[in-house]
């Protein structure tokens, strides 16, 4: 739960108006006039209030400051992830339900009362359809991948994905710890997907209208959004698999190499079907800009998953037996102790345990699979391990620190710490403790690839 997120504490303090329309931008003077205008303007028979959540250098604040009085003006000192930027609206919303068109969104006529009435009828979650601000021919491209859950012509339905643009019943959105702020996009998928495990079920009401006004105006600008959002499926791929302990091992990597963009394009194509013929003839004009965009997040996601970073582990393995991770240095540290159930010879779940600290006896060994090494640890305090008693039909790979990649002679992490390595089990390419290079090429799409090979 994020600090100041306390739904024990909204409960207590009670709902002063039925909606919170908290919008969230940085550095966009030139829109958000427009943006507030239209949600002033609603016609809404239940009070409502509207946030502005203000992080960038331009005059975005001052701008909504002077020509709409009755909005309230939050100025973060410095840029913020969308994550973070929600949350400090969140804080001093006081409404039932809370909802956050962005600054690049226009909304229709009419779309606070209808979300309303769809919330008061038991959806926690509400979104409408979207209708294409960006006119260019990369515009429409990015305009079918973001939102073919939500094109005009798209009757009411509940939906099995998490929604875009979607509204929420505060004290779940609470309750659920807000949105994570870690994160550069898909921060709202990731809450979502949360609030979905807990039950909630979330509705598409077509009365509800807004436009996007998409940034991807050229296919440049369309690469570089769709990477970026992939990056951030990327990242929560990696942290689902963190959090509950699971492996992220070949066969989810193979998963997510294959079917990424064909069950993007599937999605898309059957928004297509149930949209106007308008829409549809548009999307055939520029499907292949579709496709470009859709490899560009399948590219994300690959640098963020493969991405080095403090913390992040992963595993990949043909049919694993058991990892001995022995401590051969005194230093106390700190990391997440697992145990394994197998199914088959493969690794199904993991469960962790609380982070407790390794034994300090030179030499004890503890039986393991995976050591994830605590974010704040520094590389010198990296304990060596010897991995042992593994089964290998593949490839094994261990990160377990980014921070701690070791070299091609002695795997020497810096000047006071050195690890020696030594294993029993055979590998594609030579021994463990023979060329690191050949045998942990986590970091290139070309190891990944070779170890999907070769675990078939």
């Amino acid at each position: 739960v994020q600090e100041g997120l306390d739904p024990d504490r909204a409960r207590e303090a009670g709902d002063a108006v039925a909606l919170s329309v908290i919008v969230i931008a940085q550095n966009d003077e030139a829109t958000i006039a427009a943006s507030i205008a239209a949600i002033a303007g609603q016609e809404c028979p239940e009070p409502f209030e509207t946030i502005l959540v203000a992080s960038g250098t331009d005059r975005t604040a001052a701008i909504v400051r002077d020509g709409f009085p009755a909005v309230t003006v939050i100025e973060l000192p410095k840029p913020a992830l969308p994550g973070e930027a929600h949350n400090a609206g969140l804080r001093v919303a006081r409404g039932t339900y809370v909802t956050f068109p962005g600054s690049h969104v226009t909304i229709a006529p009419g779309s606070l009362q209808s979300r309303l009435r769809a919330h008061r009828r038991g959806y926690a979650m509400v979104t409408g359809v979207t209708e294409n601000g960006t006119r260019t021919p990369a515009g429409w491209a990015s305009y079918f991948l973001d939102h073919a859950d939500g094109l005009p012509g798209q009757g009411p339905a509940e939906l099995n994905g998490p929604p875009a643009h979607c509204s929420y019943a505060r004290l779940p959105l609470l309750e659920a710890g807000g949105f994570p702020e870690g994160v550069r996009t898909a921060e709202d998928t990731a809450v979502n997907r949360v609030l979905a495990k807990r039950g909630y079920v979330a509705l598409r009401d077509p009365r509800i209208r807004f436009v996007h006004h998409s940034p991807c105006r050229t296919w440049r600008r369309l690469a570089r959004h769709h990477f970026g959002r992939g990056r951030g499926w990327g990242r929560l791929l990696v942290e689902r698999h963190q959090e509950s302990g699971r492996l992220l091992n070949v066969d989810v990597l193979r998963t997510r190499l294959v079917r990424h963009v064909p069950e993007r394009l599937a999605r898309v194509a059957r928004g297509v079907e149930g949209a106007t013929p308008e829409l549809r003839v548009e999307y055939r004009q520029v499907r292949l800009g579709v496709v470009f965009g859709a490899v560009a997040s399948w590219a994300g996601m690959w640098a963020e998953i493969l991405r080095p970073a403090p913390g992040k582990w992963a595993v990949l393995t043909g049919r694993p037996r058991q990892t001995v991770l022995t401590v051969l240095t005194g230093e106390p540290a700190r990391v997440y102790l697992t145990d394994i159930d197998r199914v088959a010879d493969r690794v199904t779940t993991i469960e962790l345990s609380p982070s407790l600290p390794l034994p300090q006896a030179s030499g004890e060994a503890i039986p393991l699979a995976v050591l994830a090494m605590d974010e704040a640890m520094s590389p010198a305090s990296l304990l060596a391990i010897i991995a042992g008693g593994l089964d290998i039909e593949g490839m094994a790979y261990i990160v377990a620190n980014a921070n701690w990649l070791p070299t091609r002679n002695d795997w020497q992490v810096n000047a006071s710490l050195t690890t020696k390595v030594r294993t029993w089990s055979r590998v594609v390419r030579g021994q463990m403790n023979g060329d690191f290079a050949s045998t942990l090429p986590i970091w290139s799409l070309a190891g990944i690839v070779k170890s999907i090979r070769a675990s078939r």
